[in-house]
């Protein structure tokens, strides 16, 4: 019963598929469950799924442009997501790392928006201590919150530019 239910969360192609294996018709719950995690190694290590999964997105998103309010808004909630799997305990990659992807998914010059902006909060970044990141100046969340805002203006400001 299981397998039947398990099975019917996935695509039709890979029903299919699934269906073939040895492994579900027998039917045997754990031989399944091991055959997926060999077939589907990535999905296994969690690890690797985070990382790879935030390389992915920004490959896919490269050089995107804050003037694509909609594309912009599907990567910064996709980016979030993926994000909340690599800073959990064990942490998979810092906010410097983090901040880095997420600004260089960015188009050039939505790059240097963004800089520009963050660059007039005049704030050095500091760790929970209260010790300086002159390398990290930064939180991801400060810079999300930045771009949301620098496109909100955007859209205002285009709402404004044409006589309605």
């Amino acid at each position: 019963e299981k397998l039947e239910w398990l099975v019917n969360y996935v695509s039709p192609e890979v029903q299919m598929d699934w269906i073939q294996w040895p492994e579900y018709r027998t039917p045997n719950w754990d031989s399944f469950i091991a055959k997926l995690k060999k077939e589907y190694s990535k999905i296994h290590d969690d690890r690797l799924w985070g990382v790879q999964a935030l390389r992915d997105l920004c490959s896919k998103y490269n050089s995107l442009s804050l003037h694509n309010i909609d594309k912009f808004n599907i990567f910064k909630r996709k980016f979030i997501t993926i994000t909340k799997r690599c800073i959990k305990n064990p942490v998979l990659m810092t906010n410097c790392e983090l901040v880095e992807a997420f600004v260089k998914a960015l188009a050039p010059a939505s790059q240097e928006h963004l800089n520009m902006q963050l660059s007039m909060l005049g704030k050095a970044g500091t760790n929970r201590a209260g010790v300086s990141r002159p390398g990290d100046p930064y939180n991801l969340s400060e810079v999300i919150a930045k771009t949301v805002n620098i496109t909100s203006y955007q859209t205002l400001a285009s709402y404004f530019a044409y006589p309605h």
